[in-house]
């Protein structure tokens, strides 16, 4: 009787116990192990955390260049002449190579940007259309084809209308204020677009938006005014993606390698040394084998590799696995 008592008691103390050593014994994931779970074999999670990293630095790094270059600009804007800069490229805000009366850098830059633009709009209005549930970064894709074609345009204009980014001619009429105002309003709103989807509130980006068209008008000197529109744009990408988003969290990977921002943020960075070769060695080579095109051939480059990538996680899978 005292026998078989025991073991009734040590068998209800097995059953109560059990759950707590399954409990104990169960290991708790880090919250960096469990995004490292959820994204393939080691060397795919190896690629993806270094990738995340390397998108954090290039904006980083961007950022950093813009400063600079801005500095470079306005310190030879403040003395009235080129000290820093190229005193060709200076005169005209561009590095400007010229053939003969039709064929010079804006014009090849026109051909450049109107047909790649036409065709990366073509494709992707047609892709975001067809999609049921079209990405953010297919909608960018869209917007940055059309903003190259409108870049093309503007090379076009300033080549039959060279006053227009003369820094000879710095007289403005009302009639002329209220062009490049509503000229530069759409021209740079691809630029809020870009920042709206990154996550910036749409009132932030409207008020901001206004005020940088109203500098550009006002403040801006005229032959740099088109020039600008890539530190604008690096402002509106780089700035909102350091500040809105990190590199730990699974979602952070997930916005930093996906849909295409990892080209972008890696992209925008490589065009900088275009953008300061230009400013600095125009008279040396750059203006005898083509100028500005180089430019426009680069980010023009990058509107094509960024279509491509757009709608792509590399070796990424979205949902977690469960435990057997």
């Amino acid at each position: 009787m005292k026998r078989s008592l025991k073991k009734e008691i040590r068998r209800k103390k097995q059953f109560t116990t059990r759950p707590q050593k399954l409990l104990s014994s169960k290991r708790i994931v880090p919250r960096k192990a469990n995004i490292a779970k959820r994204i393939g074999t080691p060397m795919d999670r190896f690629a993806c955390f270094d990738l995340t990293a390397l998108t954090w630095f290039s904006e980083l790094l961007c950022l950093v260049l813009t400063v600079i270059y801005s500095v470079i600009v306005f310190s030879d804007i403040q003395a009235g002449s080129a000290h820093f800069s190229s005193p060709l490229w200076f005169e005209n805000g561009f590095c400007l190579w010229r053939y003969n009366a039709f064929l010079d850098s804006h014009t090849l830059c026109f051909g450049v940007d109107v047909l790649l633009g036409g065709i990366l709009l073509n494709w992707n209005a047609k892709r975001y259309l067809e999609d049921a549930n079209p990405s953010p970064g297919l909608g960018i894709a869209t917007a940055i084809s059309v903003f190259t074609m409108l870049h093309g345009f503007g090379h076009l204009a300033i080549h039959f209308f060279p006053q227009f980014a003369s820094s000879a001619d710095s007289s403005q009429t009302s009639l002329t204020i209220l062009l490049k105002f509503f000229g530069m309003l759409g021209f740079l709103a691809a630029a809020p677009f870009v920042g709206y989807t990154i996550g910036v509130p749409y009132q932030l980006c409207v008020a901001s938006h206004i005020i940088q068209v109203l500098i550009f008008v006002f403040y801006v000197p005229q032959q740099f005014a088109f020039g600008a529109v890539q530190l604008i744009l690096n402002l509106w990408v780089c700035l909102p993606r350091l500040l809105l988003i990190g590199t730990k969290t699974d979602e952070d990977v997930m916005k930093r390698v996906g849909d295409g921002w990892a080209i972008a943020s890696i992209g925008i960075l490589l065009v900088m040394s275009v953008v300061f070769a230009e400013m600095l060695c125009c008279g040396a080579t750059l203006e005898v084998w083509g100028g500005h095109i180089y430019y426009d051939l680069s980010t023009g480059l990058l509107a094509v590799v960024h279509s491509f990538s757009v709608g792509r996680v590399p070796n990424v899978h979205v949902g977690a696995k469960k435990d057997d």
